[in-house]
Formats: C-alpha cells, sequence, structure tokens
C-alpha cells in the first residue's frame, strides 16, 4: 500500500505540482491546524487566502472562496528549484463548534479569479475523523514542521521517500575500534639466591677470622699443656730434694 501511495504522490510532484499537506493527520475542533505545501512558479506577486470547506465530491471548483476564511497564505522562496522553489503555509485555529468530517482547504485570490498559485492545489484536512487515505507530505528535508510529525508519517522529496521519525534518526555511526595498547614488557626474572660456590672471597673472607681463632685456641692449649707438665715436674723435684 506504501509504494502506491508513494508512486500516486510522486507523480505529481515531479511534474511539478504540489498540494497543501496537514502536519497531524486528524485534528480536532478547536485545535490549532497548520498546512504546508511546496510548489514552483511562476508566482503572482498580489496576496491568497485560505478557505476551509466540506470535501466534495470533485462537482465543485477546484479554486473558490465558497468556504470559511481561515487566513492568508503565506509565501517564501527556498534554496531548491523545480516543484520545491516555493514553501506555501497558513495556520489558523479550528473553530470549537466545527462538526466532525472530511474538509479540505482550498485557496483564491481577491477578488477571485481561480488563478493558481504556481500550481498548488487545495489539501484535504481531517477533523474529529481518521483520514480517508494515508497523507504524503511532498516536502523539503529541511522543512520545520518535520519535528512537528507523528514517527510514521510519510515523506516524500529530492532523492528520498522515507517516514518522519527515520529522516530524524541521526545518522549511525560504526563504533571505532579501541587503540591497540602495546603490552607492558615482562620484568626480567629475578636470579634465585644460591649458596656461594666454593672458593668464593665471601667464604674466604669469613673463614679466615675462623681459622685464626681455631689456631690461636690451639696455641693456647698446647701451651698451657706444657706449663701443667713443667709443673708437675717441678712439684716431684722438690719433693726427691726433700
Amino acid at each position: 500500500m506504501l509504494i502506491g501511495v508513494l508512486g500516486v504522490a510522486i507523480a505529481p510532484a515531479s511534474a511539478g505540482g504540489g498540494h497543501l499537506a496537514p502536519v497531524l493527520d486528524r485534528y480536532e475542533p478547536g485545535q490549532q491546524a497548520t498546512l504546508v505545501g511546496y510548489t514552483g512558479g511562476p508566482m503572482p506577486d498580489e496576496p491568497f487566502y485560505a478557505y476551509l470547506r466540506p470535501a466534495g465530491d470533485g462537482t465543485v471548483p477546484a479554486l473558490d472562496d465558497s468556504g470559511r476564511y481561515v487566513g492568508e497564505l503565506v509565501v517564501r522562496e527556498t534554496a531548491h528549484r523545480d516543484y520545491l522553489r516555493y514553501r506555501v503555509s497558513v495556520t489558523f485555529a479550528l473553530p470549537a463548534t466545527l462538526a466532525a468530517g472530511q474538509y479540505e482547504l482550498t485557496y483564491c485570490d481577491d477578488p477571485c479569479t481561480g488563478q493558481f498559485l504556481g500550481d498548488l492545489v487545495p489539501g484535504p484536512l481531517s477533523i474529529g475523523v481518521a483520514p480517508a487515505r494515508p497523507v504524503v507530505r511532498v516536502w523539503a528535508p529541511e522543512e520545520p514542521e518535520i519535528a512537528n510529525l507523528a514517527p510514521g508519517a510519510v515523506l516524500v522529496g529530492p532523492g528520498y521517500q522515507t517516514t518522519a521519525g527515520a529522516l530524524r534518526a541521526p545518522p549511525t555511526t560504526v563504533a571505532a575500534a579501541p587503540p591497540a595498547t602495546t603490552a607492558a614488557p615482562a620484568p626480567a626474572p629475578t636470579a634465585a639466591l644460591s649458596a656461594p660456590a666454593a672458593g668464593d672471597d665471601s667464604d674466604m673472607a669469613l673463614g679466615l677470622p675462623i681459622a685464626l681463632v681455631l689456631a690461636s685456641a690451639g696455641t693456647t692449649a698446647l701451651v698451657l699443656s706444657r706449663l701443667q707438665r713443667a709443673h708437675r715436674q717441678l712439684r716431684r723435684g722438690a719433693l726427691i730434694v726433700r
């Protein structure tokens, strides 16, 4: 169904035609309504006025002032060309006593001559009821009212066919891979403590005092032994003399 709707909408737009499309698919009596449309030239210098009337069966002239006057159309030139060259909009308050139903917004100059504003055609407006058919908005991608559309609202423009939610979504970015980290160098293995090898200087430094002590002790013991022996001999001699 969406493809069929887009096909119908794209055909008049690519040919230079446009229509006033509501920001909301459905309005309620008493609400403020906004409609926006785009069209190409030529553009008359005189002002145009909008009128709200019940949707007809096609027998009513496309442009007339037979409906309820709701305001003047605002026309400004855009940076685009062709069918998006001029933006046309109107905002007005719906009467609180307005009966629910399908309406259309038409426009005319003053006095009404039936002259078209570029090639803009009247647009549908559903009040108090659901739209009779899906609303397709042929708008420029920078249209400010896109921010107020429902996420599923269909949008058609130069080079795109999408929904308002998809158009408003931020672009998807690929997550950057984390920077490669350089592994810290492994600490150099600590040499295991081992007993000093034989002949090591530390052993020699330690063994030399020990050897001296032992030698001194041995000498002292030898001297004491000899003194004791001499002492015993002296005592024997003394006894013999007596």
